[in-house]
């Protein structure tokens, strides 16, 4: 078999792990579609430190264990590979995603317009809190999806409280690009909803994370912003 007729770079581009080949002045020469939204919360300078640090002391590939995180990615170890001085790759390994045993009760799940129920616990945000503005960016074709109504809208509720003392709240809407949930055997689309001003309440984080935790939801909270991970069940 020839493998010189292999689009080598589509499949390394599909992959959901980020990928990026440095120059050896620290420029990217290259980076596949997950690295490309990586970049956004983090520096090329401190990638490439990483990598150099990192690197195997011969020409080859070394793997270490290594927690990072970077806004909603958490990698668990990396590969770093070079064969000559003039180019460096260093690859990020996804956390595996959350796995469960026990079983979702369907009973409670609707099907719903996510745009819709935000918009409705904005509505009534905004009757009790007139001095704080709210912006929303979401994608108005997000597509409906299985959740249980009450206890979301009491996350989103509590989300919002928690910034509330701000003159305004950032809110936006986005499918999360090569990452999944599995839940009762299945993988599913996230949805995340993040929540972002200059404070944060943080009295409200336990009850953030109690109706998390019981609905299959990832919650990551920083001084300044919430980050709510929905699982997008369709079946």
């Amino acid at each position: 078999m020839n493998s010189n007729s292999i689009d080598f770079e589509y499949f390394i581009d599909c992959d959901n792990s980020p990928f990026v080949i440095f120059s050896n002045n620290s420029k990217i020469v290259y980076l596949n579609s997950a690295a490309e939204i990586l970049m956004g919360y983090i520096q090329n300078r401190e990638l490439y430190s990483i990598a150099i640090t990192h690197a195997p002391q011969d020409i080859g590939s070394k793997t270490t264990l290594l927690d990072l995180k970077y806004g909603s990615f958490i990698f668990h170890s990396i590969t770093v590979a070079y064969k000559d001085e003039e180019h460096i790759a260093i690859r990020l390994y996804n956390k595996p995603v959350i796995k469960s045993d026990n079983t979702i009760s369907q009973d409670k799940l609707i099907l719903t317009d996510i745009n819709t129920i935000m918009e409705a616990n904005l509505t009534l945000f905004k009757m009790y809190n007139e001095g704080c503005d709210i912006h929303l960016l979401t994608d108005t074709d997000l597509p409906s999806f299985q959740v249980d109504q009450n206890q979301l809208s009491k996350l989103i509720r509590d989300s919002l409280d928690s910034f509330k003392d701000n003159s305004y709240i950032m809110v936006h809407l986005n499918i999360v690009i090569g990452e999944s949930i599995r839940i009762n055997g299945k993988r599913y689309q996230i949805l995340q909803i993040r929540f972002q001003s200059d404070n944060r309440d943080v009295s409200y984080d336990k009850s953030i994370k109690s109706l998390s935790e019981s609905n299959y939801i990832v919650t990551m909270f920083e001084d300044n912003y919430i980050r709510i991970n929905v699982p997008m069940i369709t079946d």
